[in-house]
């Protein structure tokens, strides 16, 4: 089995964790585990749990080159995070093209939400992070399982693409703009300390300044925490590549900064909201580059920056948010940490 993977990755001090990840291997119908490749530096593995897309998005070249979706049965899912944390990792990302559709069209077929009740029910300390999940996707279940667990990462990356209807119809999205900005409030109104990433592609063919303005409306006025912004690039074989209007070069460019520095702020304003906290963390193998401190990474993707050993890497620890300057999140180690610390090492 996958967990026999971990047998040679003992802990070392604060569970240093052996360099082992379990990518599955497509089969052309289905996903199946691989031998473990090379994880370098990585401190939190990415697993990937299914592969492929059906959705033909107009701009997207994936469904074409990845085919369609398939999933890693769940009892191969659950090995390799057993796997994972009997290595010594402390969070493991479910990764997939179309993380939404996992166990659609396994036999007999499951769901995302069945799977995440069988990862809660695992005896293992490892939290679980969800990446990129479509809107019609993340259901009330979902929600109310990770409000309810600590087990899994206070974390939702959802793409929106476009805040103007208009738009996502041509993109062939299958949601309205109510219905993202309903899911937003939903689920900070759930979990106010829940980070709510998105996607943004602009200058999509047709996107005229009102449409962009709408964008932009949209993203101020909800609780996003971050923002992903992309210029749209057509792409050979895809239904948008013959789409009239094009949006001209300079235009995107023009458009992408302004909703990047509309994404600084909307992070700055999450960050600020955690000052004075103490968040419990995973500390990444290498320091940060330009300050030399260490960082570690908490449940609801902060990214705090703070002073400390060696031994501290590859660790959970518990840190004090402090301060926000210049884009980043300072803190330091409570002392009640450092005080178990001592006494356990």
């Amino acid at each position: 089995g996958l967990a026999e993977l971990a047998g040679s990755g003992r802990l070392g001090k604060c569970g240093q964790p052996s360099r082992l990840i379990l990518p599955p291997a497509s089969t052309g119908t289905a996903l199946t585990p691989a031998a473990p490749a090379a994880l370098g530096n990585r401190t939190r593995p990415f697993l990937k749990i299914q592969d492929g897309c059906n959705a033909f998005c107009a701009y997207c070249i994936v469904p074409y080159a990845r085919g369609p979706s398939r999933s890693l049965p769940d009892r191969f899912v659950l090995d390799g995070i057993r796997a994972l944390a009997a290595a010594g990792f402390h969070e493991v990302v479910l990764t997939g093209i179309h993380l939404g559709c996992y166990g659609r069209d396994l036999e007999p077929p499951t769901s995302l939400f069945e799977l995440l009740q069988g990862i809660r029910g695992l005896p293992t300390i490892i939290r679980v992070r969800l990446s990129s999940i479509e809107p019609l996707e993340l259901s009330e279940e979902i929600l109310a399982l990770v409000a309810s667990s600590e087990r899994f990462c206070r974390h939702f990356h959802i793409p929106l693409q476009s805040g103007d209807s208009g738009t996502l119809a041509r993109m062939g999205r299958p949601y309205s703009v109510e219905m993202f900005a309903g899911l937003v409030r939903n689920i900070h109104g759930t979990m106010p300390d829940a980070a709510i990433g998105t996607d943004v592609l602009v200058g999509f063919p047709g996107e005229s300044a009102a449409a962009f303005a709408a964008t932009c409306e949209v993203i101020d006025r909800l609780p996003l925490s971050y923002l992903h912004v992309f210029p749209f690039s057509p792409r050979a074989g895809t239904a948008a590549f013959d789409l009239p209007d094009r949006v001209s070069a300079q235009t995107i460019k023009a458009r992408c900064h302004r909703l990047r520095q509309l994404g600084r702020e909307k992070r700055s304003l999450f960050y600020r909201a955690f000052i004075g906290q103490r968040m419990p963390v995973v500390v990444e193998g290498r320091r940060h580059t330009e300050t030399g401190l260490l960082k570690g990474i908490s449940s609801n993707y902060l990214p705090i920056l703070f002073a400390g050993p060696e031994e501290l890497k590859n660790c959970v620890a518990e840190v004090i948010v402090e301060q926000e300057r210049d884009g980043r999140l300072l803190g330091v180690i409570d002392k009640r940490f450092w005080s178990l610390y001592a006494h356990t090492y």
